[in-house]
C-alpha cells in the first residue's frame, strides 16, 4: 500500500514521496536526483513552488555549501522562468495594444481570476532567491 489518500492528487502524492529523499542526512547523490525531480514536477504544476514543503527544500539547499545542489535549484528555477516568459509572449505578443480597442478583464483587475497566478509565483520566486 502506497498511502494514496482520497484527497491526494497524483502530483501531490509524488511530491510528498520525493521530498523524503531531499533530506540532508541522505547521501548527496540521492538528494540531487530527488531535488531535480521534485522541482521538475513543480515546473508542470507551478503552484507547488509556493508550498511550505518545496520552499523548505529550496531554502535548505541554499543553507548548505553544496554548489551542485544550489546549481540544480537555480537552473531549474531558470528553466521555469524561461518557460513562463515564453508562454507570456505567446499569450500577449509584443504588439502594441490600443487601450481603446482592448477590453479590460475586470476579474483580473480585481484579483478574482487565476489567469495570472503564475506571474505572481514567478515574482515571488525571483524576490526570494535573486540574491543566490
Amino acid at each position: 500500500k502506497l498511502g494514496f489518500k482520497d484527497t491526494d492528487t497524483v502530483s501531490g502524492f509524488i511530491i510528498r514521496h520525493i521530498t523524503m529523499f531531499c533530506n540532508n542526512e541522505l547521501d548527496v547523490g540521492s538528494q540531487r536526483v530527488a531535488i531535480k525531480n521534485l522541482l521538475n514536477v513543480c515546473i508542470t504544476h507551478p503552484r507547488y513552488f509556493m508550498s511550505e514543503r518545496i520552499l523548505g527544500v529550496m531554502d535548505s539547499v541554499f543553507e548548505t555549501n553544496d554548489l551542485d545542489l544550489q546549481d540544480i535549484v537555480i537552473n531549474t528555477l531558470s528553466t521555469f522562468l524561461e518557460l513562463q516568459d515564453r508562454e507570456a509572449l505567446l499569450k500577449n505578443g509584443l504588439d502594441f495594444k490600443d487601450s481603446k480597442t482592448t477590453k479590460l478583464n475586470v476579474k483580473v483587475f480585481h484579483g478574482e481570476s487565476a489567469e495570472y497566478v503564475n506571474d505572481g509565483i514567478c515574482s515571488s520566486l525571483v524576490q526570494r532567491y535573486l540574491h543566490h
